[in-house]
């Protein structure tokens, strides 16, 4: 009775306390595991999503900046995505952007100076990555599709289409979604004493558990 007792001990142990320490030392060190949306890409240490819908432009700039993300205990509020690189104009295609979707607006636009874009919003805010009739912005990055940016009826916002292609298109269009994306790099790592309470808790499980073995055996 004593082994069979002491067999059920260690099932329980096992079956509950052992995956719950687990579970909670990986969230103290990557809060990601166990968030499925917005997704990670770690060429910038930023998170991205893709809000599915049919919004202007202008409309998109303004809710990405009221969408929030917890990460690492600290609030993150959205802007729509600045792609600085061919590894996350690919990441979002392959990634973030919704399959079945046409296009999703991002954060470029020439609305201030026809022909030079710039990027509208956080830390690249006012960065001119495009120029027409000069190309890329040396150090910046751009994918425009073949003939694009046409500027065709004033067309003055940035869309990103499936397969990572880029065209231009007109800011009140409410024809489309948008990726968002949290700026969550400067994030810092978990410290130690966020590690040492996931320990302690850890502990308190493991002493609780002792309890109730000890109860068990005294039947």
């Amino acid at each position: 009775m004593q082994k069979q007792r002491e067999t059920c001990f260690r099932i329980r142990v096992s079956t509950y306390v052992i995956p719950v320490c687990v579970a909670m030392l990986l969230f103290a060190l990557d809060p990601t595991a166990v968030s499925a949306s917005p997704i990670y890409f770690a060429g910038t240490g930023n998170h991205y999503e893709h809000i599915v819908g049919s919004f202007r432009w202008d409309s998109a700039t303004a809710a990405a900046t009221n969408l929030t993300f917890e990460f690492n205990g600290t609030t993150h509020n959205g802007h729509l995505a600045n792609i600085g690189s061919s590894a996350e104009n690919q990441f979002l295609s392959d990634h973030v952007f919704a399959s079945g979707e046409p296009s999703a607006w991002v954060g470029g636009t020439d609305g201030d100076t026809e022909g030079t874009w710039t990027w509208a919003g956080g830390p690249e805010a006012g960065q001119v990555f495009f120029i027409a009739g000069t190309g890329t912005v040396a150090g910046q990055f751009s994918n425009w599709a073949v003939g694009e940016p046409n500027n065709s009826g004033n067309e003055d916002a940035l869309l990103f289409r499936g397969g990572g292609g880029w065209n231009d298109g007109r800011i009140g269009d409410g024809l489309h979604g948008y990726i968002v994306e949290f700026e969550t790099a400067a994030v810092p790592e978990p410290s130690p004493l966020q590690l040492l309470m996931s320990l302690a808790v850890a502990g308190v499980l493991y002493r609780t558990t002792r309890t109730w073995r000890d109860r068990w055996n005294s039947k």
